[in-house]
This record gives structure tokens, sequence and C-alpha cells, in this order.
């Protein structure tokens, strides 16, 4: 009991830490005070300080009940813990949501899912950065298909998880603990029975056992393994040409009579990973041109997911044919020619609709060429001016599409932004202040991604320089939503810094002149007088405090929240001094009442002279 009190009560961090280790070792499982523990817990998990969640998160680890599963699991599952910047507290919220669900002792006991589904299980595995969460959200992969909290249905997700899992392996150290762990989970996955539906592959079994041996053995650094009896039980070279006449028989079917020289889309995704795994030496030569054709052609292919892994393999073995690939996008994007179409087209379309169409699709095209080529997010700056040069060259007026494009490219920026979002805040950092140190454009596309990007990452760069390129950015903006967008940005930035910043007064001097702009619209204006009323005010930093969410209607919700409560205030302090004592100016405190005795006359008399007056 003393111990709870000291975990409930300590302010002391280092208390705090003792209380938290002795309950965790030597309370019995199942005792009857880890009730009274689970509201500190939860306090501790929504703490600010990191050091307190991580304490929370180590008595969950060490004491996971069906009883702390419901009041806490809410909170494990949410953005705050599962995005946090410290990769410890990410990992070790993993770690907690595997102890509560797919711990033995509370398996058993528990009759609902996993709390995260697969595709959000991956999706942190693409987003994530840190090897050690890798390697736990690797293993909570495994544990998901060995406890059967999730069953693989059919052979596309089949497919799909080992290309995620495999996607991953390019920059792991040879033997290491998160190496190994992946190999484990292409075992798993390798090992999945699907019946029949997965010889509709083809060759798609054999050459996932074969990926599996090689990944194993690159993996670990050995050239042959020894079994139990000590003979070798695999030989990499052996095990290689395997592989590779796999590759080539898939890439060139023996039959001419096909209707198609390309293989199926798994099998040609499978090749394309097999090859990215493999060193380069290994294969680059031993792929003839028919091979090599097939493999360059998937950079046309309407399936995306064959695009993106051709340009993940290129990425690495051919940079130079992606630089290639981007000019001949911006060419065709350029001379409105050799545009590409999607897999599906709308029907009864007009020929400008067709056209607005392909140029997105293009555009889409070339951008998944930009990401590839920065695979390795050390170029942020460059994939700056690579996105921005797209956009500028799809807004440029074309005989064929009747002039540029009337508002923002709400795909291709909503694009933008889930990239950016998937990588590093050092990336972001970059990619944002080459983004805004590029030249205004009257694009719409291109204002509203430099407005998001603002808003999601400026608070990391100059504050100055971004609401400068951002106040030019709205001199130059045409319709309402862009020009919200903007605002929110400039007045989420502003919010951040402290009162009485000079880039408030500059600020504010130049909104003066925006006001003025013929081109702003009717809100837009009201917003702005807003701005720069809470600027002259000196309230502008009560916005974060006010905002709910990040997006541009939040923020600047947030920013009339704040000034019509100022506004409030104001009108009050004005009616009080309209009924002061006084009649004008602020009210003044109330004179204390006089005692009778204090009084010239009696309490309850009049005046004598107002008697006398009346007498006459």
């Amino acid at each position: 009991m003393a111990a709870l009190q000291v975990v409930e009560r300590a302010k002391d961090l280092h208390q705090r830490r003792i209380g938290y280790l002795y309950l965790s070792e030597r309370m019995p499982v199942g005792h009857e005070l880890h009730l009274m523990l689970i509201n500190t817990i939860r306090k501790d998990l929504e703490s600010r300080d990191p050091s307190h969640t991580l304490l929370a998160l180590h008595a969950i680890i060490k004491q996971p009940s069906t009883d702390l599963a419901p009041a806490v699991t809410p909170l494990l599952v949410a953005k705050p813990l599962l995005r946090h910047a410290r990769p410890a507290v990410r990992q070790r919220t993993i770690q907690a949501l595997m102890a509560l669900n797919l711990d033995p002792s509370t398996l058993m006991k528990r009759n609902s899912g996993f709390p995260l589904s697969m595709s959000k299980v991956v999706r942190l595995l693409g987003a994530e950065e840190d090897q050690s969460v890798l390697c736990v959200l690797l293993r909570l992969l495994r544990r998901l298909i060995e406890t059967g909290s999730h069953i693989v249905k059919g052979t596309q997700e089949h497919i799909y998880l080992l290309q995620q899992v495999s996607n991953l392996m390019g920059t792991w150290q040879a033997g290491s603990e998160i190496a190994m762990e992946a190999v484990r989970v292409l075992r798993v996955v390798s090992a999945i029975d699907l019946g029949r539906e997965a010889e509709a592959g083809g060759m798609l079994r054999e050459a996932m056992a074969v990926v599996d041996e090689v990944l194993e053995h690159l993996m670990a650094g050995a050239h042959a393994s020894t079994g139990k009896s000590g003979g070798p039980v695999l030989d990499l070279p052996i095990t290689l040409a395997r592989l590779l006449h796999l590759i080539t028989s898939t890439l060139s079917p023996a039959s001419s009579s096909s209707s198609s020289t390309l293989p199926p889309p798994n099998d040609h995704i499978l090749v394309l990973r097999c090859l990215a795994r493999l060193p380069l030496d290994k294969w680059d030569k031993a792929l003839g041109t028919v091979e090599m054709g097939v493999i360059m052609s998937g950079l046309e292919s309407p399936d995306d997911t064959v695009r993106k892994a051709t340009l993940r393999l290129l990425a690495t073995s051919a940079p130079d044919v992606l630089k290639q690939t981007t000019d001949n996008y911006l060419t065709a994007l350029k001379d409105r020619s050799n545009l590409a179409l999607p897999v599906h087209v709308p029907p009864k379309l007009e020929a400008a609709q067709k056209v607005q169409l392909a140029l997105h699709e293009t555009a889409v095209r070339a951008l998944e060429v930009v990401f590839a080529e920065d695979a390795t997010g050390k170029h942020a700056p460059r994939a700056a001016e690579g996105v921005y040069a797209i956009l500028m060259t799809l807004s440029a007026p074309g005989d064929e599409s009747g002039g540029g494009a009337v508002s923002a490219w709400d795909g291709g920026v909503g694009s933008i932004q889930e990239f950016l979002s998937l990588r590093a805040p050092e990336y972001q950092t970059g990619f944002t202040s080459r983004l805004l140190q590029l030249p205004s454009a009257t694009d719409p596309s291109v204002l509203a991604l430099r407005a998001s990007v603002a808003l999601d990452h400026g608070g990391r760069v100059d504050a100055s320089d971004t609401v400068v390129a951002l106040l030019a950015d709205m001199s130059l903006a045409e319709g309402s939503e862009v020009q919200e967008s903007i605002l929110a940005a400039i007045t989420s930035i502003l919010g951040s810094l402290q009162t009485g910043d000079t880039v408030h007064e500059e600020v504010q001097r130049r909104l003066g002149g925006v006001l003025r702009d013929k081109k702003m619209t009717k809100h837009a204006r009201q917003r702005i007088e807003v701005i720069s009323g809470l600027l002259g005010a000196g309230l502008i930093s009560e916005i974060p405090v006010e905002r709910r969410g990040g997006t541009p209607h939040e923020v600047l919700q947030a920013a009339e929240t704040v000034w019509k409560r100022h506004e409030a205030a104001r009108e009050k302090e004005a009616t009080l001094a309209i009924h002061s004592p006084l009649g004008g100016g602020t009210a003044s405190p109330r004179t204390p009442a006089l005692s009778s005795s204090q009084l010239r006359y009696g309490a309850y008399d009049p005046p004598a002279a107002l008697v006398a007056t009346r007498h006459r």
C-alpha cells in the first residue's frame, strides 16, 4: 500500500520510479491493489513528461491483466503514443499492447481481437525509422499470425505482407536482431497454406521458399548453414542459381504463343522484390536483354504496385535511369504529349476532361519517381525542387487543355503531404525550408502545398522567412480556400512565437496592404481583420491553447474564438464604465457607506436647509 501511495503522490521522478519498480516486481498477478493502480497508470500515460509515460508503460508490460486492458487500450492505440516523438515510448507502447493482448497469460481470457488491425500495423511498419521500434513491430506482426489473431486471406494479402517486410530490409546489418526477426516473419508468412489459390501464381511458392533461404543467408552473412548432423543444408551459390533461373523463367516465358510477353503482376512484383534484395553483382550480368526489357517496362505499367517496385529496384541499381524518367515525364507534361492514362477512365468524358485526367496521371507517376529517387531520405531539398517543378509544369497552359488548372490539385497535394508525414523531422524541415525558398507562383496547387507544408512543419524553420514567403503567396492567391489555408499557416506560426516578437509588428503592417488587395474574398478580409486585431491586442499567442486540431479551419476557428472572447470582455468593460457613479471613463470602486454618526443630519431626517426651502 505504501508503494502505491508513493506512485500516486510522489512528485519526484526518482521516488515514482522506485514505487513503480517495487509494484512491478513484488505485487502478485491479479492482486486487488492492482485495480487501484489503474487510474495512476492512465494519468501517467496522458502525461506530457516522457519519463512518466515510460514508467506507466513499463508497469503495464510487467503486470498485464484483463482488468487493465479495457482501461488503457484506448490510450495505447491513440496517435499521441503510437506516433510519439521518442522512439522509446513508441517501442514500449507496442510492447504494452502485446503484453495485454498476445501474452499467453491474457490471450486465453480475451474474446476480442487485437486492437490494431493488420493494415494499421503495416502502416506503422512503413512509417517507422528507428530499428528498435521496427524490431518490435516485426515481432508483433509475427505473433499476430502465429496466434491466429489475424488470418491471412488470399494470395494478394500474402504477397503484400511479404513485399512490405522485404522492402524494409535494405539497410539492416547482416546478422543483426532486426534482420533475423524479419527472416522469421518471412518464414511464418511463407508457411501459410493458401490451398489451390496459390497455384495461380505459377512458380510463386517455390520462389518464396528460395527467397526465404537466400534472405536468411544474406542476413546472417554466411555462405552455408549447418544442420544438426553437421552437414550443409544449403549452398548459397546453388541457391542463387536456382533463384536466377526462376527469375529469368518468369521474365521471359518459354511460350511464344502467349498474347502478352509480360509476367502476371504477382510474379512480376515478386521478381522485382527478389532482385532488390540480392546484391547487384549477383544478377546484373546474369539477365539478358529480354529480361532487362521486362524490368524496364515496369516503369510504364498501369499497376502502381509494379511501378513502385520497379522504381525501388532502379533507385539502388540504376539511379541515372530515374533522373531520365523524371525528365521524360516533365517533357510530356510540358508538351501535352505522350501522356499516361489511368487504368479506369470514366465513360463519356469530353476531350478536355480526358486531357486533364491524363495530365494528373502523368504528374502522379512523376511524383512517384521523385519520391523513389529520395528513398534514403538524404536529399529533402532536391525532392522539394522536383515536386515544385512537376506542379509548375502541370500548371503551364497548353493548347489541348485550354489553359492552366483553375483550382488546386487536391490529389497531388494530398499524396505529397502523406509522403512527408512518413519522413523524419529533419527531412520534413529540409523539404519545407527549400519549398518556401522557391519563388511564389500563381498556381493554386503550389500555393496550397506551400501553405499545407508550412502549417504542418513550418514551426521548425525560420519564422520570419516563412511568414514573408506566405504573405507573398497571399497576394497571388485567388479563391477563399487557398487564401484561408495560407492565413491559417501564418496564424499558426505567429501563435508559436512569443508576444511582442518583431515578426508580429512586421506582419501586422503587411496585413494592412493585403487587406486592400481587391483579390481578397469577403471571408478572407474578415479573417485578416481578426488576425490583425489579435496582433494589436497581443493575444495571438493564445491561439495554440484554443486549437483543437491542425486543420486550417480549426486554426482559424481558434483565432475567432480568442477574438470573440476579447471583444466580449471589452464590451463588458465599456458597459461597467457607462453605469459607474462617475458616469464615464473606467468604473471606479464604490464609495464606502457612511455611518449615521458621520452625517451632518439624521439618517432618516431631511437636511434643515431642505426643510426651510419647502416651508417657503
